[in-house]
């Protein structure tokens, strides 16, 4: 097992810790382990809480994972949480004072860094670089490297994003409590993207999550804004533990069992009951009355939405949105949505892996497929388990034109990438 790909994952939210083992073999990702803890509080706000105790028991979880798979893990891959994210637009230029000069992978990671010189506040940190659009002289190369062109100056714009350093640095503490190294860490958002496919253009992404609904626009497969609607499936569960005067767990039952959103069959059944202390009397409670309850609130989070919407579809009326998140799995709720005109032609995130949740574990699949991709645009082997620096062998999927260094600087580097996967896209401090 040493010499495959083979990734660690992991992600640290607010009520819980998952790590999973995914195999990359054929072009498909192959489960090997998985596992959520969500026993106790681990974060606020994506602030890890308690960064050496949390580390601990993440260094317990790996030490099972050794022993049942004999293997030792090295690295992890680190899903960011976005709570706070900002996003910067930034410019440089290099000119290198020759009319013919030939454009290294030097000079494109020199003007990179130079794009990182922004002015952002003492308590944030620079978490991710994404150059979109390089120049040599008057010839443009939007999402590609102007590697081997000739020129005089290279201009390059840069979207940069900052992280809040309590959120950044108490995750990457927990791996340091954890006695294990950092393989690469993602933005969610990005980490969502690649469940998608990885050439994507104009992009927009509603993740319906637990407490907020995110909408990020992608624009020339970059992360252009964000914006949060501060209402999730837990405030779809309290309206309805409202409504019922019930417990949490009960209205949980039967919003996600009972109730279809966008189904009137036996709309009158009477499915529950409560004493109204106020006016001594029994409330009954249809299925109707529960599900308008439930609507009401899903009405809400679309009208946030669509009011986003209508500069970016008048702009372009034909731009992709793609909806992803715990609330998407309701029952009727992909019908129901689709009834609004502006969201009639939404498309879902998809799971083609057997047993794996859609939602719970799309970000952990998404970070794998970009660490795929990374090793396969660096053509090396960088794994959980293995030593670093080792010549990609998957025959599968590595194209032999870049079976080495050489070959690499020989052909068109862009060819083997996708727009996401530009080099020092990703700032692992």
């Amino acid at each position: 097992m040493s010499e495959q790909e083979l990734y660690v994952v992991c992600q640290i939210d607010d009520f819980n810790l998952k790590i999973m083992v995914n195999r990359y073999v054929n072009n498909h990702i192959q489960v090997l382990y998985k596992e959520v803890l969500n026993s106790e509080q681990y974060a606020e706000g994506g602030v890890v809480i308690n960064p050496e105790l949390t580390g601990k028991l993440l260094r317990t979880v790996l030490d099972k994972i050794n022993q049942l798979l004999k293997i030792k893990i090295e690295r992890i891959a680190l899903n960011l949480p976005s709570n706070n994210l900002k996003i910067y637009q930034s410019r440089a230029m290099l000119d290198f004072k020759e009319v013919n000069h030939t454009i290294t992978n030097n000079d494109i990671n020199q003007v990179i860094e130079m794009t990182k010189n922004i002015s952002i506040d003492q308590d944030e940190v620079i978490c991710l670089t994404k150059p979109y659009d390089f120049k040599v002289d008057n010839k443009n190369f939007p999402n590609s490297f102007p590697l081997n062109v000739q020129g005089q100056i290279i201009y390059l714009e840069s979207l940069i994003y900052s992280l809040p350093k309590a959120i950044y640095n108490s995750q990457l503490e927990v791996l340091k409590a954890a006695k294990c190294e950092l393989l690469s860490t993602m933005l969610e958002q990005f980490a969502l993207v690649f469940n998608l496919h990885n050439n994507f253009n104009n992009l927009v992404l509603i993740d319906w999550g637990w407490n907020t609904t995110k909408i990020s626009v992608f624009s020339n497969s970059a992360l252009y804004a964000i914006h949060n609607i501060k209402i999730g499936f837990n405030q779809i569960a309290k309206g309805l533990m409202t409504k019922m005067r019930c417990s949490y767990s009960k209205a949980i039952k039967y919003l996600t069992k009972i109730i279809n959103v966008n189904s009137d069959y036996l709309s009158d059944l009477v499915v529950d009951k409560y004493f109204d202390q106020e006016t001594k009397r029994i409330v009954t409670l249809s299925k109707a009355d529960l599900q308008i309850t439930v609507r009401n609130q899903l009405d809400e989070i679309v009208e946030h939405i669509e009011s986003f919407l209508v500069d970016i579809l008048d702009k372009d009326p034909n731009i992709e949105i793609v909806f992803t998140g715990q609330t998407i799995n309701l029952p009727g709720f992909s019908s129901y949505i689709k009834s609004f005109n502006k969201l009639s032609n939404v498309s879902f995130i998809t799971n083609t892996i057997p047993g794996i949740d859609n939602y719970e574990w799309a970000t952990l699949i998404g970070i794998t497929n970009y660490q795929h991709n990374l090793n396969l645009f660096n053509n090396v082997l960088i794994s959980s388990i293995n030593n670093p620096g080792k010549v990609m062998i998957n025959k599968d999927s590595v194209s032999s034109a870049l079976t080495t260094a050489d070959n690499a600087n020989k052909t068109d580097v862009n060819q083997y990438h996708s727009p996401l996967n530009l080099n020092y896209q990703y700032n692992d401090n």
